[in-house]
């Protein structure tokens, strides 16, 4: 996996997490975390950053 394809799942996480998405990008978000592993892992990692971070 490239560094830049990372990078572009964390912009697109970043919006999904914020609510920066309209309903049928965070639809096609949650469909492509169903078929693209990595994109899950780099989400639900994401999530728990986040969530740590709101808990200090």
């Amino acid at each position: 996996m490239d560094t830049n394809r990372i990078m572009q799942y964390e912009d697109i996480i970043d919006d999904y997490l914020l609510g920066r998405m309209s309903s049928e990008e965070e639809q096609n978000f949650l469909q492509e975390c169903k078929t693209n592993p990595i994109l899950k892992e780099e989400a639900i990692s994401m999530a728990y950053l986040v969530k740590g971070l709101r808990n200090k």
